[in-house]
């Protein structure tokens, strides 16, 4: 059980000097001995990732990652004519053509012009001009931002990975999106490949500690202390972003480890023994 599986990494990563053994993760997931050796896909790990833990701890999960946003169809003087919500874990943004994150959110909430022979067919038949896009309804305490350095190249069809410099901030303001003040985040790990589209490596940054400025890289079996500026320059190969509302990271990075292998946790999964 993958809820169980991540209870015993981590009290073995609290607990334990040294190198932690994954495979009762891996193993959790299905994976044979050879396949955990393959490349897996990290937007569908996180999602399954989640779902799992929400088996578990229900809405003390949705309520920390799910954000709201809201697709829409309007007229051009704003009535609304169709809108749907949805409910977002990771949130995709483009990378290619774009030079800052703040340019690939300005792109993903863009509005789309409906007019021509594109015209809009309202609920009485009629074709009428419109604008077609996308708005943040919501945002969770905790973000996380896909960055989609894969694309498929027309010209050769083939796959072809994105190695385009993508500045992203220490500190995200994104209070402009949702006219919510307190939606200001701040960068807390940063995901990274370094290879090719159907091979590569992938490790991670991270900043554990909400009473220190000390980031990590976590490369398989060998973790390095680095400074906030390294974790920063990795705008060639980001593709992962995790960001926490500012006003609540001493409380996320606080609790995590109580939620995770505490006694909130503890009440609902049987312990491993050691």
């Amino acid at each position: 059980m993958l809820p169980n599986a991540l209870k015993k990494i981590f009290s073995d990563l609290d607990s334990k000097v040294g190198v932690v053994d994954t495979l009762v993760l891996t193993d959790a997931f299905g994976w044979s001995r050879t396949e955990y050796m393959q490349s897996q896909d990290l937007n569908e790990f996180v999602l399954v990732l989640f779902s799992s833990l929400e088996e578990i701890l229900h809405e003390r999960i949705t309520n920390v990652v799910d954000s709201t946003l809201t697709t829409f169809i309007k007229t051009l003087s704003g009535e609304t004519m169709k809108s749907r919500e949805e409910k977002n874990r990771v949130i995709s943004l483009c990378v290619k053509n774009f030079r800052t994150l703040y340019e690939s959110f300005d792109d993903l909430l863009k509005d789309e012009l409906l007019d021509g022979d594109n015209q809009y067919q309202n609920d009485n038949y009629q074709k009428v001009d419109a604008r077609k896009g996308m708005e943040i309804t919501s945002l969770a305490p905790t973000l996380l931002l896909n960055l989609v350095r894969y694309t498929f190249d027309y010209n050769t069809f083939n796959m072809v990975k994105v190695t385009d410099r993508l500045d992203y901030p220490e500190e995200l303001n994104l209070s402009k999106y949702t006219k919510n003040k307190n939606d200001v985040y701040t960068l807390i790990a940063v995901t990274t490949h370094v290879g090719s589209v159907n091979s590569g490596h992938r490790y991670q940054y991270a900043r554990p500690y909400s009473n220190t400025q000390d980031w990590y890289e976590f490369n398989d079996s060998k973790v390095t202390q680095v400074s906030a500026k390294v974790a920063l320059e990795q705008v060639h190969t980001a593709i992962l972003l995790e960001y926490v509302r500012t006003s609540e990271i001493t409380e996320y990075l606080d609790k995590t480890k109580e939620l995770v292998i505490g006694s909130k946790f503890q009440d609902t999964m049987f312990c491993f023994e050691k």
